[in-house]
Protein backbone atom coordinates (compact mmCIF):
# COMPACT_ATOMS: atom_id res chain seq x y z
CA UNK A 1 0.00 0.00 0.00
CA UNK A 2 2.54 2.66 1.04
CA UNK A 3 4.68 1.83 -2.45
CA UNK A 4 1.80 2.98 -4.38
CA UNK A 5 1.33 6.33 -2.72
CA UNK A 6 5.10 6.34 -2.96
CA UNK A 7 5.13 5.91 -6.78
CA UNK A 8 2.08 8.55 -7.34
CA UNK A 9 3.57 11.13 -5.05
CA UNK A 10 7.28 10.95 -7.46
CA UNK A 11 4.75 10.66 -10.59
CA UNK A 12 3.26 13.74 -9.90
CA UNK A 13 7.08 15.36 -8.74
CA UNK A 14 7.81 14.36 -12.23
CA UNK A 15 5.35 16.02 -13.75
CA UNK A 16 5.42 18.91 -12.01
CA UNK A 17 9.08 19.44 -12.10
CA UNK A 18 8.63 19.30 -16.24
CA UNK A 19 6.04 21.59 -16.23
CA UNK A 20 6.96 24.35 -14.19
CA UNK A 21 11.26 23.96 -15.88
CA UNK A 22 9.25 24.03 -19.19
CA UNK A 23 7.64 27.03 -18.48
CA UNK A 24 10.44 28.82 -17.08
CA UNK A 25 13.17 27.86 -20.06
CA UNK A 26 9.78 28.32 -22.50
CA UNK A 27 10.72 32.56 -22.52
CA UNK A 28 14.24 31.99 -22.59
CA UNK A 29 14.09 29.75 -25.88
CA UNK A 30 11.67 32.22 -26.90
CA UNK A 31 13.90 35.16 -26.68
CA UNK A 32 17.00 33.43 -27.79
CA UNK A 33 15.04 32.18 -30.95
CA UNK A 34 13.97 35.48 -31.80
CA UNK A 35 17.42 37.17 -31.69
CA UNK A 36 18.83 34.57 -33.99
CA UNK A 37 15.64 35.37 -36.42
CA UNK A 38 17.36 39.02 -35.91
CA UNK A 39 21.03 37.35 -36.92
CA UNK A 40 19.64 35.29 -39.76
CA UNK A 41 18.24 38.90 -41.15
CA UNK A 42 21.40 40.62 -41.37
CA UNK A 43 23.53 37.97 -42.46
CA UNK A 44 20.98 37.04 -45.05
CA UNK A 45 20.89 40.53 -46.47
CA UNK A 46 24.80 40.75 -46.36
CA UNK A 47 24.72 37.53 -48.62
CA UNK A 48 25.72 34.87 -46.25
CA UNK A 49 24.12 31.61 -45.72
CA UNK A 50 22.81 31.54 -42.39
CA UNK A 51 21.38 28.52 -40.40
CA UNK A 52 18.77 29.60 -37.53
CA UNK A 53 19.69 27.85 -33.62
CA UNK A 54 17.33 24.99 -32.99
CA UNK A 55 16.85 23.27 -36.36
CA UNK A 56 17.23 20.21 -37.66
CA UNK A 57 19.06 19.34 -41.09
CA UNK A 58 16.35 17.03 -42.63
CA UNK A 59 17.62 17.61 -46.24
CA UNK A 60 21.34 17.18 -47.39
CA UNK A 61 23.29 19.83 -48.75
CA UNK A 62 23.05 18.51 -51.99
CA UNK A 63 19.66 18.50 -52.19
CA UNK A 64 19.50 21.95 -51.29
CA UNK A 65 22.35 23.47 -54.01
CA UNK A 66 19.98 20.92 -56.22
CA UNK A 67 16.86 23.34 -54.79
CA UNK A 68 19.04 26.35 -55.18
CA UNK A 69 20.29 26.51 -58.47
CA UNK A 70 16.48 25.04 -59.61
CA UNK A 71 15.39 28.05 -58.07
CA UNK A 72 17.85 30.21 -60.34
CA UNK A 73 17.32 28.55 -63.28
CA UNK A 74 13.22 29.54 -63.04
CA UNK A 75 14.42 32.64 -61.86
CA UNK A 76 12.93 33.04 -58.54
Amino acid sequence: MYHRYYYINSLIAVVLCFILIGFLLLPVIGIVYFIGIIIAIVKTRNGQVYQLPFTINFLSKVMVTIFYYIKLKRGF
